[in-house]
């Protein structure tokens, strides 16, 4: 029942590019309000997404799952590690890249599915006792904002969408 478990999963599907790519990937920074991919970071991103496709997976699977409490070991007061922050963020930044490239290609359908998701991922954060966490969450939610206005900015919002995107922000 517990999401985490699942997702810790995913966590170690994480795959990067073997060359000098993975640079630009960890430096990458999508363009701003109403710029376009260029071919190159196209190319990058749908590379990027096609390694990490197992990853994607298995998180959605965790998604499915009704409850989510990563493990901890705060005896460790200030010192508590939580890398599945940081890696809760990798797989939002994978939903993120995907609904740029479908956006730009055209197809907006996929943005507000890799929506949803990048919300569900800040909802398995919900009860987590650590500020940080709680920050982590916001900038997830934040995230997806940003994607949806990207998406909005793409063209009309249709029924099926409006209803999904106000299900997944009111349960967030």
């Amino acid at each position: 029942q517990n999401a985490a478990h699942v997702m810790t999963q995913a966590f170690a599907l994480r795959r990067n590019y073997p060359d000098k790519r993975s640079n630009l990937i960890h430096n990458f920074e999508l363009p701003k309000r109403g710029g376009p991919l260029s071919f190159g970071q196209i190319e990058l991103l749908q590379g990027f997404l096609a390694l990490n496709e197992a990853r994607l997976k298995k998180a959605h699977e965790a998604l499915r799952l009704p409850a989510c409490r990563y493990p901890m070991d705060c005896t460790l007061l200030m010192n508590t590690p939580l890398p599945h922050l940081a890696w809760l963020k990798e797989i939002a930044e994978l939903h993120q890249y995907a609904a740029w490239l479908a956006i730009q290609s055209g197809d907006v359908a996929p943005a507000v599915t890799n929506i949803t998701m990048i919300l569900a991922l800040a909802r398995t954060l919900d009860h987590e006792p650590c500020l940080i966490s709680q920050f982590v969450r916001l900038k997830l939610i934040d995230q997806a904002c940003t994607v949806l206005e990207r998406r909005a900015s793409a063209g009309p919002l249709n029924a099926a969408e409006i209803a999904d995107l106000t299900k997944a922000f009111k349960t967030t």
